[in-house]
């Protein structure tokens, strides 16, 4: 099954002018890492492998999400581009074997949260729906995962301490955004978490920008 969606993913020039394209045009707005992180730990292995058969489900969920919403942000191609779509049903094919609901990783949940997204920018009669609806399965994962408590008496290491951090405050300001924009209640109740800003350390490509604008708008709805 894997091997079959291989079979679907753009050229190697192709998916590196699309990962580029979202990591500098749509990543202030959630990315799972740097560009830089994200070339040697995602693309490149998946694409040096000679079979995916191996390969973590949800890791390719996440690269064809971030080629798919790359894909809608390359001036080059046109509007409602059918690459875009199919790359998108690629990742929810791969996240669908990756069973996040049963298995659910942070991994996966930043595939899910790029696959958000994607429906956040597409004005198709059904986004909205499918939006709202996959958001509240996202939002669960954070609680199944335990991303909106307090980490630091965890001894984790402080890396994946900082990914819980940023991941969860991603998704809160997709919460906070997603709210007002449609007029409906939010998910995150601030009584109910504890977990701390992420440090801008941890992610210098997006310093003063992200961290600003989760923190102004998630404190202020």
């Amino acid at each position: 099954m894997k091997d079959t969606i291989r079979s679907f993913a753009p050229s190697y020039i192709d998916a590196t002018k699309f990962c580029d394209n979202f990591f500098l045009s749509a990543a202030w707005l959630g990315s799972p890492c740097t560009r830089d992180h994200f070339f040697t730990t995602v693309l490149m292995p998946l694409y040096s492998a000679k079979s995916w058969s191996t390969e973590r489900a949800d890791v390719i969920a996440l690269f064809f999400a971030a080629c798919a919403i790359g894909c809608i942000f390359d001036m080059s191609r046109p509007l409602y581009d059918p690459m875009a779509f199919l790359m998108n049903k690629m990742a929810a094919g791969a996240l669908a074997i990756a069973s996040p609901i049963e298995h659910p990783t942070m991994t996966a949940l930043e595939a899910l949260q790029a696959h958000l997204f994607f429906h956040q920018l597409s004005d198709r009669p059904i986004a909205i729906s499918r939006f709202w609806i996959l958001s509240s399965v996202a939002f669960r994962m954070t609680h199944a995962l335990g991303l909106h408590r307090d980490s630091r008496a965890w001894g984790l290491d402080p890396q994946i301490e900082q990914r819980r951090r940023w991941l969860f405050w991603q998704l809160n300001f997709m919460d906070a955004v997603a709210a007002a924009s449609y007029g409906r209640p939010r998910y995150f109740n601030p009584h109910h978490y504890d977990c701390p800003m992420p440090d801008e350390s941890f992610r210098p490509d997006l310093k003063g920008c992200e961290y600003l604008s989760c923190h102004v708008l998630v404190t202020s709805l």
